[in-house]
């Protein structure tokens, strides 16, 4: 006992004095853990703990399962309106699930939805066997999508993420699937963000609880199996900078998310925003950039954004005896001029909109002109919607190219919905994105 007693203070001084007590968690305890954090400008480590060992990914199989649908709609061979059938084996799916029939449908667009908010395993499948053919197929173009994205300790089984002794994972490797998806996708990625889903009668909310409480979280994905513990990949951007996290094998979602809470918001203080991220230039923040008001003048006359030359950032070397860290590669963008604003519309030195606001996205293009062409059509489309609603466009990296993101800002959640539905009913596709700080950007007028 006397020995107890002259350890134990010694013992809580170290433990006050370790860095890691702050973000001391059940789940740091345990076998099943593993966490990162990666600076999504720069791809280097901020927090790492067991980043490459191997571990069950759970439901963060779907966002593979996602990235696969997303490479079929990019390329034409699905739209978002497309009927997928559902099999029996489908229907047999265990929780969680829609309930789907046997010989029912349902629309890609649902089946995202359902996927991203529900966790549905028949869904699941019923994506894996209308691509696939099979979901044993569909799990090897999984696997080998995995490989070429650079995810070299990641084996998919099945579409679902259920329990499979042979279907494993680390965290860098979901890290680097979070980052890809993104940065390929950028036209879907805004599903992530959704909060519910309906269908038939029944409302689904989205079971990552980061998304529309921790400031600037744009998504991903929960996932659980007894096996894995509680997984969370989220991702978040706030005053240019952008942080991806993982966290696999909490002891409950409460832990696990106050865990990811807690070790993203030590890593801001060393995240490097994008205007930091390459000196050369003086401003490459990405910057949402308001336009004028559809109306008298043709949008598509003016003159929106000259972009900076391209920077391709290099990876950051391999730290300890890991063998291959998460590689973004982003360009680097300078929003230069805006010209023809309306100075009454958008004073000088003020918020675009209420950083609480909703913004919508109809769409992500190469050439500005496309940005503001999509807009256009979505206002003739829904001119009642939107007649109070921001334009803007919102230049980001990807694909080693800037792309243009067409949104409009300024809605509550009612709002942005209805906006949504009446353009989805046009045939225009349509993402509601809950509050992130978009409108905290300062305007300029031209």
């Amino acid at each position: 006992m006397r020995v107890l007693r002259r350890f134990l203070p010694a013992l809580f001084t170290a433990l006050l004095l370790s860095p890691l007590a702050v973000t001391a968690t059940p789940a740091s305890a345990n076998s099943k853990y593993a966490a990162v954090v990666v600076d999504g400008h720069t791809g280097r480590l901020i927090y790492s703990r067991n980043a490459d060992r191997p571990r069950y990914p759970a439901s963060l199989t779907k966002v593979m399962t996602l990235y696969v649908l997303f490479e079929e709609l990019d390329a034409g061979r699905v739209s978002l309106h497309t009927p997928l059938r559902v099999s029996r084996r489908a229907a047999d799916q265990p929780p969680s699930k829609l309930g789907l029939e046997v010989g029912s449908t349902i629309t890609v667009d649902e089946a995202i939805r359902a996927l991203v908010t529900k966790s549905a395993n028949d869904v699941a499948v019923v994506i894996a066997e209308h691509i696939g053919g099979s979901e044993y197929r569909f799990a090897q173009r999984m696997t080998s999508t995995a490989r070429r994205l650079g995810m070299n300790r990641t084996r998919f089984m099945n579409a679902s993420g259920l329990p499979n002794n042979r279907q494993l994972t680390t965290a860098r490797d979901m890290a680097n699937l979070a980052q890809k998806v993104q940065e390929d996708f950028p036209e879907f990625f805004a599903f992530f963000s959704i909060t519910e889903f309906r269908h038939n009668g029944r409302r689904f909310t989205n079971h990552n609880r980061l998304v529309g409480r921790y400031a600037g979280t744009t998504g991903l994905k929960t996932g659980y199996t007894r096996a894995s513990g509680f997984n969370l990949t989220t991702t978040v951007e706030r005053d240019g900078k952008y942080l991806i996290g993982v966290v696999l094998g909490g002891r409950s979602a409460r832990s696990r998310d106050d865990h990811m809470v807690a070790i993203l918001d030590r890593a801001w203080n060393t995240a490097i925003a994008r205007n930091q991220a390459a000196t050369t230039y003086a401003s490459l923040e990405e910057t949402p950039i308001p336009l004028q008001r559809p109306g008298a003048t043709d949008l598509a006359a003016t003159s929106l954004v000259a972009a900076a030359p391209q920077m391709i950032l290099p990876a950051p070397p391999p730290q300890g005896d890991i063998e291959s860290a998460v590689t973004i590669d982003h360009t680097q963008l300078r929003a230069e001029a805006v010209t023809n604003l309306r100075s009454t519309t958008y004073p000088s030195e003020r918020d675009a909109f209420a950083p609480e606001s909703w913004v919508i996205q109809v769409g992500a293009y190469v050439e500005p002109s496309q940005a503001v062409d999509r807009i256009r059509e979505a206002v003739n489309a829904a001119p009642l919607q939107l007649t109070n609603a921001v334009p803007i466009t919102m230049p980001f990296s990807s694909r080693n190219q800037t792309l243009y993101r067409s949104r409009f800002g300024g809605f509550n959640e009612h709002s942005a919905r209805s906006a949504c539905e009446e353009l989805s009913r046009a045939s225009i596709t349509c993402i509601a994105i809950p509050p992130s700080g978009w409108g905290r950007t300062r305007v300029v007028k031209g």
